[in-house]
């Protein structure tokens, strides 16, 4: 049985999938297996992915049609054979002691879930993610709040060890048909199940951030973004919750809501802010004000929502006479002057 097991949903990522690939081959635990999943790629992510299992018979591909990158996880998780699973994107890229490490400093009683922290990369500028800070926090005997848990710690699934039996025991899966805050929605799930969890306080893993063709950079409506909800609504994890709880999941679909409506583009603003608002009314229908106030998730939904369709034209048509603002993956500036708009590269520091 080895280790670890990783598991690397690919998708049209031959841009960046070498790199990936050598940082995993390169692990200086080399008792891993990688299991990448083709998901239905159309460029030459697979021809790379074959080329590396033809050197290294510890990277296994599973070669599937597209079906999201939840389907592409759960095929992976359903082939793992190591003591504990992990995961990694096609376009990021880890450390080369990253599993050694964390491998060392597990638990003798071996934890349910590892929690680490990460690098982000913006334009080949990279920095510790400012997120790490929670894991450096001492809970106490209690243990981490079920809140910290679902609301701050479960956005992402690759800065994360799942122990295997654990995730077989209680039938978790990611959420096929759900493309956006799917790990998010994975991992609500995990913590229901009351997992010991141990958080390190390194950071190991590099996430490429606003990479062109990722979901960041995509303009995602929110009705895309909101296909949580509806799959909570249909679960049965969810149907079962207490109001204490189920507020807690449902501001996670809250903050997620704002963080993508704050990556859209100025002309989409109005169009999707109708969504932010049914949300509100259904959080402020659901759940005591009191309750609600006490989470930063609702009130930066409720600020969003307290902009008119007044000063959305007001501003749009201000903007559209001179503006001068960061694209939507930051590696440019964008000026408009009287309707016309430049496009110019930033500079690196």
């Amino acid at each position: 049985m080895p280790k670890i097991s990783v598991i690397v949903p690919v998708y049209n990522v031959e841009s960046y999938l070498r790199e990936a690939l050598d940082s995993l081959v390169g692990q200086s635990l080399k008792d891993i297996e990688i299991i990448c999943v083709n998901d239905g790629s159309t460029d030459n992510s697979l021809q790379i992915l074959h080329e590396y299992a033809a050197k290294d018979d510890r990277l296994k591909i599973i070669d599937k049609p597209n079906a999201g990158v939840s389907a592409a996880r759960n095929d992976g998780m359903a082939a793992a054979t190591g003591e504990y699973i992990t995961f990694a994107d096609g376009d990021d890229w880890l450390k080369s002691t990253a599993y050694e490490e964390i491998y060392k400093q597990l638990g003798d009683n071996r934890p349910d879930m590892v929690i680490f922290g990460y690098y982000e990369s913006v334009e080949g500028d990279v920095s510790e993610a400012a997120w790490n800070n929670i894991l450096r926090k001492d809970w106490g005997n209690s243990g981490i709040p079920l809140d910290v848990q679902i609301l701050r710690l479960g956005n992402t699934v690759w800065n994360h060890f799942y122990r295997l039996d654990f995730i077989r025991k209680h039938g978790l899966e990611f959420p096929v048909g759900v493309a956006i805050a799917e790990d998010g929605l994975f991992n609500i799930q995990c913590f229901l199940k009351k997992p010991v969890i141990q958080t390190l306080s390194g950071a190991y893993y590099f996430y490429r951030r606003f990479r062109e063709g990722s979901t960041l950079t995509s303009g995602i409506s929110l009705d895309k973004v909101l296909e949580q909800k509806r799959y909570c609504d249909k679960s049965s994890f969810y149907q079962q919750l207490d109001d204490n709880v189920r507020v807690m999941v449902d501001l996670k679909i809250a903050g997620s809501l704002v963080f993508r409506y704050k990556l859209l583009d100025q002309g989409s603003l109005s169009v999707n802010r109708p969504i932010l608002q049914e949300y509100k009314k259904y959080l402020d229908k659901k759940y005591p004000k009191s309750v609600l106030s006490s989470y930063v998730e609702y009130r930066g939904l409720r600020k969003a929502t307290q902009r008119s369709r007044s000063s959305d034209m007001r501003r749009d048509f201000l903007e559209n006479i001179f503006s001068v603002k960061n694209s939507s993956d930051k590696r440019h500036k964008v000026i408009t002057v009287l309707g016309i708009k430049l496009k110019i590269s930033r500079r690196k520091k």
